[in-house]
């Protein structure tokens, strides 16, 4: 994930409508960007918020039936992030969809949120389609790749 530095000016469109802001857009977008320590995320309607601070554990695509099933899509799009960095705000919803994940969404909308797996209990996965400015997400590699669906063929040189 590349960085920026101290006084250099974040380009993304969203880093742009934060510096419309006349409040926050006097700090330094270094403070408030996603690609050094805050992501900003919610469920489709906006009742449900999440920033999370801290580094990117892990961003990539699964392919896994899983996570084809939990939302019906050909493949998902995860962000990995220290679980005490999030802050919930809004009420969501929980279920287990195994003794060993438990899975967040919010009701109204039907838009899922977060999976959370016991093995990885300082780790929350969120889902990327989740974040406000999706054109920040840098996926690393695609994770169970063999599981794909037939039809799916990548040639982008990430990992798989």
């Amino acid at each position: 994930m590349s960085r920026l530095v101290l006084g250099q000016v974040c380009h993304w469109p969203c880093c742009a409508d934060i510096r419309r802001d006349p409040i926050i857009s006097k700090e330094p977008c270094y403070t408030i960007c996603y690609r050094v320590r805050t992501l900003l995320g919610a469920v489709f309607c906006g009742a449900v918020r999440w920033p999370g601070k801290g580094s990117v554990i892990w961003s990539g695509h699964c392919h896994c039936k899983i996570c084809r099933d939990a939302c019906p899509v050909a493949l998902n799009s995860w962000i990995w992030l220290a679980r005490q960095n999030i802050t919930w705000q809004g009420t969501r919803r929980v279920y287990y969809s195994s003794l060993l994940v438990k899975r967040g969404f919010y009701l109204r909308c039907c838009a899922a949120l977060f999976y959370d797996r016991a093995q990885r209990r300082d780790k929350t996965d969120l889902y990327a389609v989740s974040l406000d400015c999706r054109e920040q997400f840098e996926p690393q590699a695609y994770y169970h790749y063999a599981g794909r669906q037939n039809w799916i063929t990548l040639h982008d040189g990430l990992p798989k």
